[in-house]
């Protein structure tokens, strides 16, 4: 298997878990134009350690839409919250996971699960 960091692979893996896009010459940098599950595994972790979130929060609020992962311990725990209504959040559901790659897994399963922004996966790698 190639190294996941090919091409800076990870670090735009990272921007594109991040912000949910990369522009066409980055999503021309990857592999065949793919993510690689490896190299988004690699990228969570790298955040996870790094902020202990992914994405990283932009305020310390609990109030937030989407998905995150969050670094626990030996757990990594993956959070959903979505608005109900105007300024409303509803109930923010927590699930644990025993390692990074079955959350990745996991937050792909609700951003896709086959590309993000038309960014194809690559389960296979």
């Amino acid at each position: 298997m190639p190294d996941p960091d090919s091409l800076g692979e990870v670090a735009l893996c990272q921007k594109l878990l991040d912000t949910g896009h990369l522009d066409v010459p980055e999503r021309h940098a990857l592999p065949d134009g793919r993510a690689r599950f490896s190299a988004l595994v690699a990228a969570a972790e790298a955040s996870l350690r790094a902020d202990g979130w992914l994405p990283r929060p932009e305020t310390r609020s609990l109030d937030f839409m989407g998905v995150r992962l969050e670094a626990d311990g030996e757990r990594t725990l993956l959070h959903e919250q979505y608005e109900i209504g105007a300024t409303r959040f509803g109930p923010v559901r927590t699930r644990p996971f025993s390692n990074v790659a079955e959350a990745v897994r996991a937050l792909l399963e609700i951003l896709g699960p086959t590309h993000i922004d038309g960014v194809p996966i690559d389960y296979t790698s």
